[in-house]
């Protein structure tokens, strides 16, 4: 099977982040992961769920499963939406590893009351009982952005109640959104959004230097095939808006003019 483009990513300058996050995964503890909009998280988060041969180096990982979910989607997030998203992975990922019958993945789909899916989610964790399942819940901004009070407490519901097979990556742009939280509110959601957060860094400058030698070399020799790999590289990271920033402030680094600004 071919390696999806993300699992190629990062390069160099985030795996430092990368294994922030990894070494901050126990198995039984979910956590928060903060950075700007624009630094890349997307795709480390899709890295760490694609990449197997990456996640053999950590023993500690064999026994969870990663599935991402991004939340910025052209739907309602409600409690019923919220859960079937949730479900709808769940079963992908039984019927990708032929632990789930067509049989039974019709039973599951044909009840999609609230309880039913519930059910439905008792029922493939119940199939993974050595596994723990981590949900990565990427842009878990949204979801405080419509004032989803009732799903995020439903996530922790799910998590309190299969504890020993669910825990959640959740995935924000700044720690004033859990601050300006009313605690008396979203108490129960502040302790678990806080409980274990990895902030991310900007890239070591030995890091940076390296990339930005290795650009402006394919700047000098390159050819309409060269540039074409360049933006499909910052389509892939997502994470070049930030680093741009960064780059914009500091003289004696040269920009590529062949990357796509935003």
């Amino acid at each position: 099977m071919l390696v999806p483009k993300e699992a190629r990513y990062p390069g160099i300058y985030q795996k430092t982040n990368v294994a922030k996050i990894v070494s901050s995964i126990s198995g039984s503890n979910s956590i928060t992961v903060v950075g700007p909009s624009g630094y890349g998280k997307s795709n480390m988060f899709k890295f760490i769920t694609y990449n197997r041969k990456y996640r053999r180096r950590y023993p500690k990982l064999r026994n969870i499963e990663f599935l991402y979910i991004n939340l910025s989607q052209p739907i309602e997030l409600n409690i019923n939406n919220l859960v079937r998203l949730l479900l709808d992975e769940l079963v992908e990922l039984l019927e990708r590893k032929g632990l789930m019958t067509k049989a039974e993945m019709g039973e599951i789909n044909s009840n999609l009351s609230l309880k039913g899916m519930v059910s439905g989610i008792e029922k493939c964790l119940s199939k993974m009982r050595r596994k723990v399942i981590y949900f990565i819940l990427d842009n878990t901004d949204v979801l405080f952005k419509v004032n989803s009070k009732d799903s995020l407490e439903y996530l922790k519901y799910l998590r309190d109640r299969y504890k020993d097979n669910l825990e959640f990556i959740f995935s924000i742009t700044d720690l004033n959104i859990i601050e300006n939280l009313n605690k008396e509110v979203y108490g129960s959601i502040i302790d678990i959004l806080s409980h274990k957060m990895v902030i991310l860094s900007m890239p070591r400058q030995n890091e940076i230097l390296r990339i930005m030698d290795v650009f402006n070399f394919i700047e000098f020799f390159h050819s309409l095939l060269l540039k074409r790999r360049m933006i499909d590289l910052h389509k892939l990271t997502g994470g070049f808006p930030a680093y741009l920033k960064y780059f914009e402030g500091t003289n004696d680094i040269r920009i590529p003019n062949i990357l796509p600004r935003e």
